[in-house]
């Protein structure tokens, strides 16, 4: 069944996907809304809200907003290669000098 999720779940799940499993927050999310919230629920819509969590077995956190996470041929396989994307100088900012 599609249950439409309230602000309050959405926001729960933001607050804790950093440093929380998808099924721990099921499971807490569960005993508080009395209704059956799934894993993989929870991860779709964490997913919709644009948080990724970082690859790895048990790590809890989230990957960095501001780049993507790409693994180098050069690198030993496991060691993460972090591509921010190009920014923009902020306005009125010139290289005169």
């Amino acid at each position: 069944m599609n249950v439409v999720w309230t602000e309050d779940e959405k926001e729960y799940v933001r607050a804790n996907a950093g440093f929380m499993r998808d099924e721990d927050v099921a499971s807490d999310l569960s005993k508080i809304t009395g209704r059956v919230i799934t894993r993989d629920a929870v991860r779709r819509q964490r997913q919709k809200m644009g948080l990724r969590k970082r690859q790895g077995r048990g790590v809890c956190r989230l990957a960095d907003p501001l780049g993507v996470v790409r693994f180098s041929p050069k690198r030993p396989f496991g060691i993460p290669l972090t591509i921010r994307a190009a920014t923009p100088p902020p306005e009125g900012a010139t290289d005169d000098k």
